[in-house]
């Protein structure tokens, strides 16, 4: 800040003994604003840290939008756009190179990168609480949260990009900001199904779903057209689904569709329900969050998210009669490889995975203790610790199913001690308790 008339008054002899007050007279009393000169800056960041070509390359054609949002962020802080920079480089060498080449989606995650970087810089947002927040457009919150939640939202209405449009897990994004990891196979993997999703997209759904930039005969053509689509099970896709349910919703309350909310949703959940019966939900997005916000324009309201729960428990029904057949497999690792047995529980980049699927309640509760017994001590820990890493890392709704039953399998557990009162029980006994707060997440704990 520069005040006009300070060095002048204080040069002048004359003024130099009066106090204060007089000198304050003297002044222009205009207050001006000195900005730095951002492209300046940023170009010499650039200079200074980047050495890829290809990133140096993508922040120089973003440098607009990047300007943008270091504005948009209020904060005007060039140490933490020197600290995002330097942050960047390691982040990129993640991306393969065939995805640096999609400019569009690296200019994407570049943006989202900052946002997030100078939001946790500041102290606005905690890198601890992304994977709960961010995973908030999936319907993961709780009702308890919506104070925190509020937060979150206000953060994203300063910008003009989603932040809840992910592009990988909000768990892959709460790993880099609090432990600066990341699993480079499952990071890329999580990126080519959110273009898969893209790409696979109904050509009407997606453009009826950016109607703003339609004329009004293309409109009214879509929206019956995709509607058709609908009914017709022509569109299988969850994400989609969804988009197109909060979009018609959003339409009605306009009066832009000869359709009523209630007609929205009766039908809709009568699609969903007919085709998870079928067992033809393609369920991507709700093993693969990032994926799943694959649309421009936000429209959730009361109605569409008591339609997503909906949806939710419809698809994990269905996942829940795939997955019978698989519990097996289970058995089998508890019993004869433990290691495998964590890769099930816990990867989410195996062919075969539950890391955020229910499955453990397929199998039926006394078998899972006889299993745990006849475990060695040793075993009994590492199934006990990979189960705590399990509940801990996958907050997801689409385990409260699971979680449910094995509070009441440590319920059993801790009868089954004070019956036997042995060495052996007295192991897993504690083993059970120190569970038990990883199991409560995102649950209400059960009443003993």
């Amino acid at each position: 800040m520069v005040h006009f008339g300070v060095e002048f008054a204080l040069k002048r002899k004359s003024l130099q003994k009066k106090s204060y007050l007089s000198i304050k007279e003297k002044l222009v009393g205009k207050t001006l604003t000195v900005q730095s000169d951002f492209n300046f800056i940023f170009e010499s960041f650039i200079q200074e840290i980047i050495e890829d070509n290809g990133l140096k390359e993508l922040l120089k054609a973003n440098k607009e939008q990047i300007s943008s949002i270091f504005y948009q962020s209020g904060y005007n802080n060039f140490r933490s756009l020197r600290k995002t920079l330097i942050e960047i480089t390691r982040f990129y060498q993640l991306i393969d190179l065939d995805l640096q080449s999609n400019t569009e989606l690296a200019s994407s995650l570049i943006q989202l990168f900052i946002v997030l970087s100078f939001e946790i810089y500041s102290g606005k947002l905690s890198g601890n609480d992304l994977n709960k927040h961010l995973g908030s457009v999936f319907g993961f919150s709780n009702a308890e949260e919506a104070k925190i939640e509020q937060k979150y939202d206000y953060v994203n209405k300063k910008y003009r990009i989603n932040i809840h449009n992910t592009f990988i897990s909000p768990s892959d994004w709460q790993s880099w900001f609090t432990l600066g990891v990341l699993e480079a196979e499952q990071f890329n993997t999580a990126l080519r199904s959110y273009l898969a999703v893209i790409q696979n997209s109904s050509t009407d759904l997606s453009k009826l779903l950016d109607f703003y930039s339609l004329e009004s005969k293309k409109f009214d053509h879509l929206k019956v057209t995709v509607w058709n689509d609908f009914i017709n099970k022509n569109i299988i896709v969850s994400a989609e689904i969804l988009k197109l349910v909060e979009l018609y919703i959003f339409l009605s309350r306009s009066n832009l569709v000869d359709l009523t909310i209630d007609d929205i949703n009766s039908k809709a959940r009568q699609i969903v329900s007919s085709l998870a019966s079928q067992k033809s939900l393609d369920l991507d997005w709700l093993t693969n969050q990032g994926a799943f916000v694959c649309a421009k324009h936000d429209w959730a309201s009361k109605e569409s998210i008591e339609f997503k729960e909906y949806l939710i428990l419809k698809g994990n029904e269905q996942l829940s009669d795939i997955e019978k057949s698989k519990s097996p497999l289970i058995v089998d690792a508890m019993k004869n490889d433990m290691n495998y047995f964590y890769e099930l529980m816990n990867f989410t980049n195996q062919r075969e995975s539950f890391a955020d699927k229910p499955i453990l309640n397929e199998m039926d509760k006394n078998e899972f203790i006889e299993i745990l017994f006849e475990l060695s001590n040793a075993d009994k820990n590492y199934l006990f610790k990979t189960l705590q890493e399990r509940y801990q890392t996958q907050t997801s709704d689409s385990l409260n199913v699971e979680r449910e039953w094995m509070l009441d399998v440590l319920d059993d557990i801790n009868k089954t001690y004070l019956k036997l009162r042995s060495f052996d029980a007295f192991v897993l006994n504690e083993l059970a308790k120190a569970t038990r707060k990883d199991v409560g997440i995102n649950i209400q704990q059960k009443d003993k």
